[in-house]
């Protein structure tokens, strides 16, 4: 029919575009200043699809045709924009979140999605916010990790041995629990700045578990059994660590406490910091001590087993 009229799908698709979001490309200019002139058809000419029916087109001869004369007009439900994701067809939702934690809402999404039955053939990608968190939380989980195996490493080469960092490692995990439930008794989230604290958290406190370390080996070297060196060491240690402890813990406070512009992104930071340093000054005086008097024992009695089959050997 578009061929026996002189018309192409090109012609029409464009004076359909005309008539309903129309044309801005003529300007009017007034002192200087320019204004743009939309020409479009009338809505009593668009308003329904008896209206749409009558759209008049013009082929090259200036013959006039109604576009029900060439063509089916239906009325159905349809994208208005084709988006396309990896050149797959994609629908894109997006929101901003309010009052609560990106992570706490993609997790609530999730869950309700879970109950309904979608096609195989559809996939579900959050985006934005959500990736880039799960990007962050990623590679900050990674950084940890390397801290953590960094900061042993460092250790083993001071003391040049493999056994006493390892009793200094269990002062960090004392001080991560000390951060969390910091973080839960202030309503703080676990964020990108929160993990970053954690992160900071591994050399602080790792401070306080060398301090007792070092000093035992140092009485024990001198001739203290290993009992009364470990007691004696928590005595005179005790000092250093509250001092350097409480300082930096004061220094956190005015950062946790802020209620400025921005002040929320950081104050999960502070919370998590002086959460950990507070549990790490009390846990770290019994649990390193511990670790030291029950890895040192068990380093003794394999020590001595090996002696005894080297000597039944001989």
């Amino acid at each position: 029919k578009m061929n026996m009229v002189g018309l192409n799908v090109g012609e029409i698709g464009s004076d359909l575009q005309l008539a309903f979001r129309g044309n801005d490309a003529l300007k009017y200019t007034d002192r200087g200043e320019e204004y743009a002139i939309n020409i479009v058809a009338e809505k009593a000419d668009r308003k329904n699809i008896e209206s749409v029916k009558n759209i008049s087109i013009k082929n090259a001869k200036g013959a006039t045709i109604l576009l029900n004369d060439i063509a089916t007009i239906e009325e159905k439900l349809g994208q208005a924009v084709l988006q396309r994701s990896d050149r797959l067809n994609s629908i894109k939702v997006t929101a901003f979140t309010s009052g609560r934690p990106v992570g706490t809402v993609i997790a609530d999404i999730q869950s309700a999605m879970a109950k309904e039955k979608i096609s195989k053939d559809v996939t579900i990608d959050y985006q934005g916010a959500a990736q880039q968190q799960k990007d962050a939380f990623g590679s900050l989980g990674v950084a940890m990790l390397i801290g953590f195996l960094l900061v042993y490493l460092i250790m083993v080469a001071l003391y040049e041995s493999a056994v006493y960092p390892l009793v200094v490692m269990f002062s960090i995990p004392v001080a991560l629990i000390g951060a969390l439930l910091a973080l839960a008794l202030t309503l703080e989230s676990l964020t990108i700045f929160a993990i970053v604290g954690l992160i900071m958290l591994m050399g602080l406190v790792a401070k306080n578990g060398i301090l007792l370390v070092d000093f035992t080996n140092h009485l024990k070297a001198e001739g203290y059994p290993l009992k009364e060196a470990l007691i004696e060491s928590g005595k005179e240690r005790l000092r250093p660590i509250l001092m350097t402890t409480i300082a930096m813990i004061v220094g956190m406070l005015p950062i946790a406490l802020s209620s400025g512009a921005g002040a929320e992104v950081k104050n999960g930071m502070a919370w998590a910091i002086i959460g950990g340093l507070t549990s790490s000054l009390f846990l770290t005086l019994l649990i390193v001590p511990t670790m030291y008097y029950l890895i040192d024992r068990l380093k003794d009695k394999i020590n001595n087993l090996l002696n005894r089959k080297t000597t039944e050997l001989q």
